[in-house]
């Protein structure tokens, strides 16, 4: 069964006037009345996302299930950068 991207979605894709960045790692900051996050590639900062706590959250929820769909839907489970980290450092930890 093929994902179908919604209209809005794709028509930013779309959009050479709309930003594209790609990013493999972040930062997260709360501040007095909203949220920032730091992307990265690699060690190079990419852009910084100013949120609204409500949309954080909402946004933390809505990517949630996005990656418990792919999860599911795969039988894998995608490991977070934490998960990752700890699992060199006990890799390490054998030699």
């Amino acid at each position: 069964m093929k994902n179908s991207i919604p209209a809005e979605i794709e028509a930013a894709i779309s959009n050479p006037d709309v930003p594209n960045f790609y990013s493999n790692s972040f930062a997260c900051v709360l501040g007095m009345g909203d949220t920032a996050v730091l992307f990265k590639n690699g060690n190079n900062p990419v852009c910084v996302l100013n949120l609204s706590y409500t949309t954080a959250k909402t946004l933390a929820i809505k990517l949630q299930g996005i990656i418990a769909h792919l999860e599911n839907a795969s039988g894998n489970k995608i490991m977070t950068t934490d998960d990752r980290n700890m699992s060199m450092k006990m890799r390490h930890a054998c030699y």
